[in-house]
């Protein structure tokens, strides 16, 4: 029986941010499914989009799908894919600037690819990506998971921090507060994920070894967007419809080493997410990479 469900926006998302907690269930690889979304390799014309696909090194094709399929093969776990179009297909911005409600046709075909999963497994706990970071592909997942909550498809759900988007400490605690507006965190644990380690916004402008080295613009925009975001909305003393509670997964050094061999499977998406150095990067960001966050989240009861 399968236990637990992974969402993957792409092809490496799962094993950034949850491989580490995968592998330590090596015992019960049977257990795990991984799904990854956004897999099709259709193409729009050459004409625009390829810029965008060159800019952001982040396109769907055959390679990645080789790399993803070799990384869960290589530690015995399944992997399905489910073919739809990424950011860039959709000829989208990759990356949410402003606060958007999201694009429902997209969030109805995540939600239309995961329900045979949900009916064929009614008993696994599902992942879905937390969307720190605002790329657009990770918001949907996200959208689409809270509507299978909201629609009592599923009894929970559990939103895992994206990594390495959750090292960049400044962007990480804005969408804390973010979070906090509909979900009741237990503060104790809401403290210790928006202020651990990480990068803040001026070790990430002016020092090396960071991840996403060719996204300091991009990233600069995206925290103004949600500083902003939060003084205009701010907290609320409404009651919140959703409770949620944190799971910190700490690795030994040796599933640390196993990560880190799972997630050199990407080949293609290495230089994009560490730079030139990625061993360094990953080497002086190990504290982060060895701590993996996930909030569990159920809906809060309306009285009667």
């Amino acid at each position: 029986m399968v236990k637990h469900i992974y969402i993957s926006p792409h092809s490496d998302d799962v094993a950034l941010s949850c491989g580490g907690q995968i592998i330590s269930n090596a015992s019960r690889q049977d257990d795990t499914l991984i799904l990854n979304i956004f897999t099709s390799e259709s193409r729009y014309s050459r004409q625009g989009p390829a810029k965008m696909e060159s800019a952001f090194r982040d396109s769907i094709n055959e390679d990645r799908t080789k790399e993803d399929k070799s990384a869960w093969k290589s530690i015995g776990v399944r992997a399905d894919f489910l073919n739809l179009p990424e950011a860039i297909l959709r000829k989208k911005f990759p990356f949410a600037i402003l606060r958007s409600k999201g694009d429902d046709t997209i969030i109805d075909d995540v939600c239309g690819a995961l329900l045979p999963y949900v009916k064929a497994y009614p008993d696994a706990d599902f992942y879905f990506p937390a969307g720190i970071g605002n790329h657009i592909d990770h918001l949907a997942c996200k959208q689409a998971a809270f509507r299978l909550l909201d629609e009592c498809v599923v009894d929970k759900i559990n939103l895992y921090e994206d990594i390495p988007y959750s090292w960049l400490t400044f962007i990480r605690g804005q969408y804390y507060k973010i979070l906090s507006r509909t979900v009741a965190l237990v503060k104790s644990d809401q403290a210790i994920a928006s202020g651990r380690g990480g990068k803040n916004i001026l070790a990430y402008l002016m020092h090396g070894n960071i991840p996403f080295p060719r996204g300091k613009k991009l990233f600069t925009l995206i925290y103004g967007s949600l500083v902003i975001d939060n003084a205009l909305h701010g907290s609320s003393s409404s009651p919140k419809p959703y409770s949620g509670k944190m799971r910190f997964v700490d690795l030994g050094d040796d599933n640390i080493v196993k990560k880190r061999d799972l997630i050199y499977h990407y080949k293609s998406q290495i230089p994009m997410l560490f730079g030139k150095h990625p061993d360094e990067v990953i080497r002086h960001n190990q504290h982060s990479i060895a701590r993996e966050v996930i909030v569990e989240i159920s809906r809060n009861r309306v009285p009667d």
